[in-house]
Order: C-alpha cells, then sequence, then structure tokens
C-alpha cells in the first residue's frame, strides 16, 4: 500500500511540475504564435520581466523564467518575437538576475496560464467543450482560443 501511495504521489507531482513549465520556442511567423511578444528596452515599459534558463527544470510556474526550446515541438508557448509594440499582446524585458524575474502587469497573466490549459486540452483530443466538463467546480472563466469566445 506504501508503494502505491508513494508511486502515485510521484505521478502527481510529475504531471504538475511538467504543467507548470515555461518552455517557449520562437517562432518565424505571427500566425504560428500563441502569443506575440515585444521586447522593451527598459523594465519600467514591461508587462512581464523574464530571466532566461539555462535548463528546463528551472523554468517553473507563470513567473518569468523561461526556457528556450530547440524544437517547437517541445514548447508549450510558440511566441513570436514583434518588431513594434503596437502588434504584441505582451512587453517583455529581460532581465539581468533571476530574482528581477516577475509579472508587473497581472492582467495579462492569462496570456500564458490558458494557452497553456489549451495546449493540454489539445495533447488530450479534447474539444474546449469537453475541456470545460473537466474543469467544472472550479470557479474560473475558460475561453475558447479558437473562437476566443468565453464557453458558458
Amino acid at each position: 500500500m506504501k508503494k502505491i501511495s508513494l508511486s502515485i504521489f510521484a505521478i502527481i507531482v510529475l504531471i504538475f511540475s511538467d504543467a507548470q513549465a515555461q518552455p517557449i520556442f520562437s517562432v518565424q511567423y505571427k500566425s504560428e504564435a500563441k502569443v506575440k511578444v515585444f521586447v522593451a528596452q527598459y523594465k519600467s515599459e514591461a508587462d512581464l520581466l523574464v530571466f532566461k534558463c539555462d535548463y528546463k527544470s528551472e523554468a517553473n510556474g507563470n513567473e518569468g523564467f523561461w526556457f528556450f526550446t530547440k524544437y517547437k515541438s517541445e514548447a508549450k508557448f510558440p511566441i513570436y518575437f514583434c518588431d513594434y509594440k503596437s502588434e504584441a499582446d505582451i512587453v517583455i524585458y529581460f532581465a539581468e538576475y533571476k530574482s528581477e524575474a516577475g509579472w508587473k502587469n497581472s492582467s495579462k497573466k492569462h496570456l500564458f496560464y490558458y494557452s497553456q490549459l489549451y495546449s493540454q486540452a489539445t495533447i488530450k483530443n479534447l474539444d474546449a467543450t469537453a475541456f470545460k466538463k473537466q474543469l467544472d467546480g472550479k470557479k474560473s472563466i475558460l475561453i475558447d482560443l479558437r473562437t476566443t469566445k468565453e464557453i458558458e
């Protein structure tokens, strides 16, 4: 019984640690991206201060720790770097130190949260409605990212 409990705990830890990671891939075309990003020259202009991690295991949570993957298939967030701030969904600044990473404008946090939820649903071959049924009981708004409409 103790071995089964430990196995279940280990599986849960693995699932949630992977679900929290922020592996990023920079795509060549806007149409391939889930999030369009503009890199600011100054910290004060940014919605999110990003620290580039050397290892995927360091990129935990939705707190600005990004690990850039070599292949698009390894990433949960394909992003496109815009030339103009007006084209972007979010403005970031690359922080020099890990301690600087974090959200300055938490109203943009959903850009990575919903993308992550939708990625998990897509991986499981669920449509957005079926995915919402799995989330019932949680007090959150679910948006179908294909249509950008709230699911009732």
